[in-house]
Formats: C-alpha cells, sequence, structure tokens
C-alpha cells in the first residue's frame, strides 16, 4: 500500500494507527539488524502508547493530518525532541534536543510519530551512509553495495518497506543519488519551498534544503504539502500555499516544455542508452524536450574549483573574497 492510500485508510478508520504501527515495527525487527537503515530507535511500547493516543484523538474525530499515525524515522541530521541527533559522529552520541527543527514540528503536527532516525554519512558528507557510531547501511536491492547519501538510510527505509515515506535534506545530490539507486524517488525543492528553522549559518541555508522521499510521486508530494510553506524566521522562504501539493496530480501535460541539461555537453558521462530513454519518455508523455544552452564557457574544471570552493563553507563565509 502506497502513503496516500494509507492515509486514506487511517482517515476511513479502515485500519488503526496502532496495526499500522505494529506491522512496521515487526518489519524493521525483522530487516534493520541487516540493512541497518534506522538508528536510535524507540522504545517500542512508547510508540504503541503514541499509536494508541492516535486511535484515541481519530474515535473523537481528531485527525492530525496527511500523516496520522505514520511511522517515521527522521534524517539523523534534523533534531527532533528527546531522541539523539547525532548526525553520524561519536562526539554527537549524547544529543538530545529539547526542540524540533522547523520541518519536524510540521510532520509531527501532521500526525507522524517519530520511531527514530535514518542513517546517514558523518555529518552528512557523502555520497555513502557509513560512520564510526552506527556503521554502513546497505543497498535496499543490493546488500553490500552503496545505499547513496547523505539520506541514504532513509532512501533504504522507504524501499524495503520500513516506513511509508521518509525525509532528508540536500546540498549536493542527498536527495537525489539515494532514491535514485535504492528505486524510490526523491525531489530536491525550490529553493526556500522548505524553509530551515534554526539554521545560524546563512550561507550553508542558502545552498542545502530538506526535502520529501517517496515510493510514488503522489507520495513525495503529499509529504512535500506537510513540509512546505513560509516561515517569519526563514527570511527567503516561499509564501504560496503548500496545500496545492496534496492535490491530484493526473492532468493534461500535452505541450508543456522541460528544460533539459542532459549530460552538460558531455561532462556528466553516462550508459549508452540512457539519455534517449529519457527523452523519449518525455516525449510519450506529451511534453516537449528543450535543450538548455551550452554550458561550455563554463567548463568542466571551473565548475569543479566553484564546488570545492562552496565546501570549505567557513573559509568562503568569512572570507567572502575567497569566490
Amino acid at each position: 500500500m502506497n502513503a496516500t492510500d494509507l492515509s486514506a485508510a487511517i482517515r476511513r478508520r479502515d485500519l488503526s494507527s496502532r496495526e499500522v504501527m505494529t506491522a512496521h515495527l515487526a518489519h524493521i525487527d525483522t530487516l534493520n539488524p541487516r540493512f541497518n537503515a534506522i538508528v536510535s530507535r524507540v522504545d517500542s511500547e512508547m510508540l504503541m502508547r503514541q499509536a494508541a493516543a492516535m486511535d484515541e484523538d481519530a474515535a473523537a474525530g481528531r485527525f492530525h493530518g496527511t500523516l496520522h499515525g505514520f511511522p517515521h524515522a527522521v534524517k539523523d541530521t534534523a533534531p527532533v525532541k528527546g531522541i539523539a541527533s547525532t548526525q553520524g559522529s561519536p562526539i554527537l552520541r549524547n544529543n538530545i534536543p529539547s526542540a524540533d527543527s522547523l520541518v519536524v514540528a510540521r510532520m509531527r503536527k501532521a500526525g507522524a510519530v517519530f520511531i527514530g532516525k535514518s542513517n546517514v554519512p558523518e555529518f552528512a558528507l557523502g555520497s555513502h551512509s557509513f560512520n564510526p557510531l552506527f556503521g554502513t547501511t546497505h543497498n535496499a536491492y543490493a546488500y553490500g553495495k552503496a545505499a547513496g547519501g547523505s539520506t541514504g538510510g532513509g532512501a533504504v527505509a522507504l524501499a524495503l518497506r520500513m516506513v511509508p515515506v521518509a525525509d532528508g535534506s540536500d546540498f549536493g545530490g542527498s536527495l537525489r543519488n539515494p532514491p535514485g539507486w535504492n528505486n524510490v524517488f526523491g525531489l530536491r525543492p525550490s529553493f526556500g519551498r522548505v524553509p530551515s528553522v534554526p539554521n545560524s549559518d546563512m550561507f550553508w541555508q542558502n545552498f542545502a534544503t530538506s526535502g520529501p522521499l517517496g515510493r510514488t510521486v503522489a507520495d513525495l508530494a503529499m509529504l512535500l504539502s506537510v513540509q512546505a510553506g513560509e516561515d517569519s524566521r526563514a527570511p527567503f522562504s516561499l509564501g504560496d500555499d503548500p496545500a496545492i501539493f496534496a492535490k491530484p496530480l493526473d492532468r493534461d501535460w500535452k505541450g508543456g516544455s522541460i528544460g533539459w541539461l542532459g549530460d552538460l555537453s558531455g561532462a556528466l558521462p553516462m550508459e549508452a542508452g540512457i539519455m534517449d530513454t529519457c527523452t523519449n519518455r518525455l516525449r510519450k508523455k506529451g511534453w516537449q524536450s528543450r535543450p538548455l544552452a551550452s554550458l561550455s564557457p563554463f567548463s568542466s574544471p571551473r565548475r569543479q574549483s566553484f564546488w570545492e570552493v562552496t565546501f570549505q563553507n567557513p573559509v568562503v563565509f568569512d572570507r567572502p573574497r575567497a569566490l
């Protein structure tokens, strides 16, 4: 069952939150010891009490939102009140936040029950999810292979149906390569769509963003409708009503246009046939694929240099002339 159907079943009371929690915890107990996607697990009895409280609210007609009763493992970079937020580092093993981050608070308000955290590379730096505190997360389809990163734990937990949806964050691909490597969907939202609070580092905030993962595009859009929205503490946050993402996605796209980067004028090598497969799929859906102007003036060495300088966050932030 996908997440949108699960949400509807809980709202109809065809399924109870306790049934959903019981099934997911049993599945996690079976698979997680091998794949190591979820860390800092919350006590099962406590989770069942929280699920029971969700059922009591449902019986009284008090539905929290589209995530009502959903077991959810937050990426281990986002603060969650009362749950260790380690970023995969031993020096933060005892870091227990006293408050939720904004995106976590929004998911909690929508009814999510937090069962633990999803594994990441240490400090979320890297495209392979292993760290000295919790170890390695394995690919959902090929045990022993990389799960991607830094949202590797979330993508694997989602692919293996340990959770209905997953959240993540993205600086240089962390909401994109793990879903791609585990056959689920991920989206890096536009700048300001999902605001970040707290975040004292404005330089980092201008490059990184939180966002959703789902097993279907509709599931992904449903979670985005929860995460997105303006917040006065985030001056660059977008004011559009996030409810638009929860609306039906079926529509006629014929005649629409997509800007297509392709292989960046040869800068991104890929296997033969992949480019044609993508463009043919767009064409069958009625889209017009419009290749963007050549990026050759911005050469590969210059792109690489910019990327390396950008990652020197403290240097650049303190010394803007470094750019």
